[in-house]
């Protein structure tokens, strides 16, 4: 298993056919893993990252249900992606999957929420956005 991030860029070759990933055109936590690695690594290790996950024909998931089931069930071996909630219960399911956590080139995660109590919905009520 890879150890660090920058591992996928020179992929072993047990990884061939087992990789799945998000497509960073419709799903915005691949898109975050994307971006991510952008920032804290730069084009070039990115793009040789990406790449290298290309080299290995990867399977890619619609969605992050899909991703779970794919995981949990076999038919992905390995998981390009930023674990977050959904993946929580296919461990608590008892599904024989080990998250690793790179040891370097870790990204943040960029999700966030805004509450304001000065904000006016419509009809004039108070509420958050």
């Amino acid at each position: 298993m890879a150890g660090r991030l920058t591992d996928f860029a020179d992929p072993r070759p047990e990884w061939q056919g087992k990789i799945c990933l998000g497509d960073a055109r419709g799903l915005s936590h691949s898109y975050t893993t994307l971006f991510g690695l952008y920032s804290v690594l730069g084009e070039e290790q990115t793009r040789a990252i990406y790449e290298g996950v290309g080299e290995t024909t990867p399977t890619l998931y619609t969605g992050a249900p899909q991703a779970v089931e794919w995981i949990t069930t076999g038919r992905c071996g390995i998981l390009f992606q930023i674990p977050f909630l959904n993946y929580g219960t296919a461990t608590e399911g008892g599904a024989p999957v080990e998250w690793v956590t790179p040891t370097s080139g870790m990204i943040p995660n960029t999700s966030m929420i805004g509450v304001s109590a000065q904000i006016r919905q419509r009809g004039g009520r108070q509420g958050i956005r």
